[in-house]
């Protein structure tokens, strides 16, 4: 509806305005008018239209069009390049004929959600985001071409030559001084002829039209080369002089020359991704994105299948809900982190809890004591309701900085933490008092149970030439083993952004000492670094497989340099190190976990999820009820989508029977089945580039390349005949999320008690249950999952066929 510049190198181009009134005008590219908010009259021609809210109408190339409205309209208008697109369409001999107000149907509809696909990048235009619009407008021009080109007639044929010739002589010989008379002869008519066709069929006259064309070169000149000056600009593209480009230009577009070129030098300031809007116009459009939520779920056309054997059942270890991280050792003093911790318990079965920073002020133990007068008393608190509650400590021993990330490098809190011991002899002697200590408090036959484990600090990095972690890691093992050989000693929390060559000169090192871990941590977050000297750490795509590829190649090397087969404890993992990402509170965190978890079955031998709390993150800045944190719980305990992953997940039965990109299939072995399925979509470029960390609750489908509704079949081959009964569970963005939830509510900034006991009873799996009945030992099950969905699908034999 508003004329724009689409780059010669562009199918498509599309910008929202907010808009009462634009006068007729016409222009070669094609345009798609969408009515986003309120209402307005479209003429085209001599024809008009009554449009309402998501109607569009495809307006054909030279078809003179206004629009009006009563108050301000938000639309959306999609030009379509005509040089660019006539080498796959022919656009001389068809025209589009597309017209919501006159006509809905499924295609008008698959279309208007293609159309919202397209919006939801408008914040990610430049740079990689071009690379997936451009593959989203080639996809729109491919729908629209076939199902809505139709031929024109003798009459629009003839009128169209006629329009392209007077199109091709002015826009070849704008920087001219040509006239009507030029024109004339160059078409064989007459000057008065020529002159009322073009008021008749172009509505205006030769001259205006010829100014609106040396306009249009003009403006784009002055934001693509506007280093040449606006003189050179006027007179470049056929103005006169200055003073007639200075007026044409105002009287079309309500600035001076000079006026939209210092417009123009300051978008430089801008975000490449921010389009040139005033505030309130950006807050409309932002608004309209996030209120019509996920831009358009499209049902793909393909169906996903998930297959099982029940002749091929498999044992497996349930590495997930061996170990939960919970915080600094500190923070188990406080009373409700420790009924979050009953909480995980007792809903998800944790067995050990693993906490950090053990040498904190707060707990008083005395450091450094050279009489050896440790006081445990705080310590005792923390491990007396640890046992009393039937959990277990997993310590890690180093001294692990206290950190709030907000995002990659960008800390809301760092406290480096020093080691307080002289000498690895001095860390040796506490640690030979506090194994004693402990022994004596529960008995050596329940301290052999904990897991301990030393982190590889950067300042004492392992190398050849400084054995600083070699001699505490030995000095902490033969403490910790002279109350009983049992107990187990791990190390040094190799990370995913490590290089895999750096990890295996570093594990060379250790398998030259005569000390060896009982186990080996893994820390697995989605970073990498470009080189091995460049530190700063780089997001990377968190999705499929990153988990178990990594500790995959760990214990390749393990294997191959000797060290047998070594317990692998992913000890900490995560889709971000941030604790302000609000991807943590939705549904996709559920999805991810679901995906994740089931991937690295049979790859490691403990999953430590990286947290189980938000209370372990809050802050002066976390006053919202949801803050992005990484917990499964809330601050005030609700569950999320992720707590709800680990829970489908720990009522999988004891054998795997089949597997696959979407889920998994289990059995008892006694003709009950029970699948976890997942809608897991990955992130896009936002997040492996940008600062996805920042991006609003309301516009999180923004960083997702697909919002696709999947259709799966579940088949499990060789099952007895009979009915079964099905009963399926569900979260998803409808059912059972917290953050979708508190967003219906409006967000309140802090829960009354009341609310959180309304969102305490709301926040469940969405349950449905059905029957189905199996005559050829085959069950066939048909699964729709939305966006982001986690499904639990319980199958439980009813009645054998007799």
């Amino acid at each position: 509806m508003v004329d724009f510049y689409v780059a010669e190198y562009e199918i498509m181009d599309y910008d929202f305005w907010d808009i009462s009134r634009v006068k007729e005008h016409f222009h070669q590219n094609p345009e798609i008018f969408h009515i986003l908010e309120g209402e307005g009259l479209l003429k085209i021609g001599d024809k008009e239209y009554r449009m309402v809210k998501e109607d569009f109408i495809i307006i054909n190339s030279y078809e003179r069009h206004a629009f009006e409205a009563k108050e301000k309209v938000l639309c959306a208008c999609i030009h379509l390049n005509f040089s660019l697109a006539k080498r796959y369409v022919d656009l001389g001999a068809l025209i589009f004929d597309c017209n919501t107000v006159l006509e809905q149907n499924d295609i008008t509809n698959t279309c208007r959600l293609m159309l919202k696909r397209i919006f939801s990048q408008y914040f990610g235009k430049g740079g990689h985001g071009r690379i997936y619009l451009t593959c989203l407008y080639y996809a729109l021009l491919n729908m629209i071409s076939d199902k809505f080109l139709i031929p024109k007639n003798e009459l629009e044929l003839d009128q169209e030559d006629r329009i392209n010739k007077i199109y091709h002589f002015i826009d070849n010989r704008y920087k001219d001084p040509i006239s009507l008379n030029d024109l004339s002869g160059y078409l064989f008519l007459s000057k008065e002829y020529l002159s009322t066709y073009f008021k008749k069929v172009l509505g205006m006259n030769f001259k205006d039209y010829l100014t609106r064309v040396r306009l249009r070169h003009a403006f784009n000149d002055i934001r693509k080369c506007r280093e040449k000056g606006l003189i050179h600009i006027a007179l470049d593209n056929g103005f006169p002089n200055i003073a007639a480009f200075n007026k044409a230009f105002k009287d079309a577009y309500d600035m001076s020359p000079s006026a939209y070129l210092k417009l123009c030098q300051g978008e430089e300031n801008n975000t490449a991704d921010m389009p040139d809007k005033d505030p309130m116009e950006i807050q409309r459009i932002k608004s309209y994105l996030s209120d019509y939520g996920p831009p358009g779920y499209l049902e793909e056309t393909e169906r996903k299948y998930l297959g099982a054997d029940a002749r091929k059942p498999r044992s497996y270890n349930k590495n997930w809900n061996t170990m939960i991280n919970i915080g600094r050792a500190g923070e188990l003093l406080n009373r409700e982190l420790q009924e979050h911790l009953l909480l995980l318990k007792n809903g998800l079965q944790y067995r050990y809890v693993r906490f950090w920073d053990l040498y904190s002020p707060e707990l008083q133990l005395n450091l450094p004591a050279k009489d050896e007068s440790y006081n445990f008393t705080k310590l005792d608190r923390i491990m007396d309701f640890l046992i009393e509650n039937g959990m277990k400590p997993y310590i890690e021993l180093g001294w692990k900085p206290v950190q709030l990330i907000r995002i990659l490098d960008e800390y809301i809190v760092k406290e480096e933490r020093r080691n307080e011991f002289c000498t690895p002899e001095h860390f040796k002697s506490f640690l030979l008092r506090f194994i004693r200590h402990y022994g004596k408090r529960y008995g050596n036959s329940e301290v052999e149970t904990w897991y301990f484990e030393l982190w590889n600090a950067p300042d004492m990095e392992i190398s050849k030439d400084n054995s600083g972690y070699f001699e505490l890691f030995e000095a902490a093992y033969h403490a910790l083993k002279s109350l009983s050989p049992s107990i187990q000693v791990g190390g040094a929390g190799f990370g995913q952004d490590q290089a895999m060559e750096e990890i295996r000169k570093k594990l060379l090192l250790w398998k030259a000492r005569e000390i060896k871990p009982d186990f080996i941590t893994l820390y697995c977050f989605p970073y990498s670094t470009t080189s091995m000297e460049q530190s700063r750490s780089v997001a990377a795509d968190p999705g499929l497989e990153a988990t178990k590829k990594f500790a995959r190649k760990v214990g390749g090397l393990l294997d191959e340099l000797g060290f047998g087969s070594l317990p692998l404890h992913v000890s900490e993992w995560n889709s971000s190190r941030s604790n302000r990402n609000s991807l943590h509170d939705a549904c996709n965190k559920g999805a991810y976990m679901a995906h994740n978890l089931v991937d690295a079955v049979g790859s490691v031998d403990v999953m430590g999820y990286w947290c189980g709390s938000d209370l372990s993150f809050e802050y002066s800045d976390t006053s919202l009820a949801l803050n992005g944190s990484t917990g499964l719980l809330t601050r005030d305990g609700i569950r999320k989508p992720a707590y709800f992953a680990v829970e489908f997940l720990n009522r999988m039965k004891e054998y795997i029977i089949g597997k696959g990109d979407y889920g998994v299939v289990t059995t008892d072995g006694e003709d009950n089945y029970l699948a976890v399925c997942h809608n897991y979509q990955s992130p896009n470029f936002k997040n492996v580039q940008e600062d996805t960390n920042q991006v609003a609750f309301l516009e999180q489908w923004q960083i997702f390349y697909d919002v696709d509704v999947k259709k799966m079949e579940l088949e499990i081959k060789h099952v007895q005949n009979g009915t079964y009964r099905i009963k399926k569970q569900g979260i998803n963005q409808n059912a059972g999320s917290v953050l979708d939830e508190w967003l219906r509510m409006e967000k309140p900034e802090a829960l009354s008690r009341e609310e959180i006991q309304y969102l305490k009873s709301i926040c469940i799996p969405r349950c449905t249950y059905s029957s189905c009945t199996v005559t050829n030992g085959t069950l066939n099950l048909q699964l729709v999952l939305q966006p982001q969905e986690i499904q639990l699908v319980d199958i439980s034999l009813l009645k054998e066929e007799e």
